[in-house]
């Protein structure tokens, strides 16, 4: 198992949080950053991606772990806890949401990225972001605005940010997504994993959502709810273009897990380490 290091990463406003690294355990290729949900930590949420870290296919890889700052959570009745944004309510389909929070924390994971490639000669293409829940909503707010390309996004039990910044958007008829999603953002490939039994963000709702957005996207929407070995087009194949973006089809793989709740389990980190592991295969 890797040793993790602590290390104070400076964003463009120097405010960006400690981050937990856990180095490759061969040659350094590629990397993943992953954020956690409201109210954890890295350290804590680290102990349970042993299944994804530690994975025999992914000796290559870094992995970042982000902590959130400690803010007040209006939907928490005021309370103090990590949080990469202020969360207003907790009706995940109709809510306000913190904008400048949502973009805040957007920026530190591009500049995680930015970071990657300068200092450490990690091209975007061979990094993937993901995240739980709230360090979700992040990751895909980031990858739908990046302006350049990433080797994927995972997404678990997670929901879209800011989708009813304009008030006709339902879930009945979801808006055009109101962010200016870039190029590149069009074409990263996305795995949504979420479990039957969440209680807390609703699998059936954001499957639906989730298959609108890749509408928005015009990329393909594939689901599964059982194990299974992914579509041959959700396996990187390494070619490149002309500016080093993965000339691989994007789509977007949602896989639901029956009766798993708001949180991760074994098979489905195993699942997302087999899933990187083709995205960002060892020989880069």
């Amino acid at each position: 198992m890797a040793t993790a290091s602590t290390e104070p990463t400076e964003s463009s406003d120097n405010t960006l949080p400690e981050c937990l690294v856990f180095p490759a355990r061969k040659e350094h290729t590629a990397t993943v950053i992953i954020s956690h949900g409201l109210g954890d930590s890295a350290k804590n949420f680290a102990y349970f991606l042993n299944d994804l870290k530690d994975h025999p296919d992914l000796g290559h890889v870094k992995f970042i772990l982000p902590s959130a700052p400690i803010m007040s959570v209006t939907g928490m009745r005021g309370r103090s806890i990590p949080s990469w944004f202020n969360i207003y309510s907790f009706n995940y389909v109709n809510r306000s949401e913190d904008e400048v929070g949502l973009f805040r924390s957007v920026g530190w994971l591009k500049q995680l990225i930015t970071n990657e490639e300068t200092q450490h000669s990690i091209p975007s293409n061979r990094i993937v972001i993901g995240g739980l829940s709230q360090g979700g909503a992040i990751s895909i707010l980031t990858t739908l605005t990046i302006e350049k390309p990433l080797a994927g996004l995972f997404a678990l039990s997670t929901y879209i940010p800011l989708r009813q910044k304009f008030p006709e958007a339902s879930i009945i008829h979801p808006i055009i997504y109101p962010c200016p999603t870039s190029n590149y953002g069009r074409n990263i490939p996305i795995l949504w994993c979420h479990g039957t039994g969440d209680q807390q963000v609703i699998c059936k709702d954001w499957k639906q959502l989730a298959k609108t957005l890749a509408g928005q996207l015009s990329i393909p929407f594939v689901t599964s709810d059982h194990p299974q070995e992914f579509p041959t087009e959700d396996r990187g194949t390494n070619s490149k273009d002309s500016d080093g973006a993965s000339q691989d089809k994007a789509r977007l793989h949602f896989r639901s897990y029956e009766g798993m709740g708001h949180c991760t389990e074994e098979s489905e980190l195993l699942e997302v380490a087999g899933w990187i592991a083709r995205r960002i295969p060892g020989e880069a």
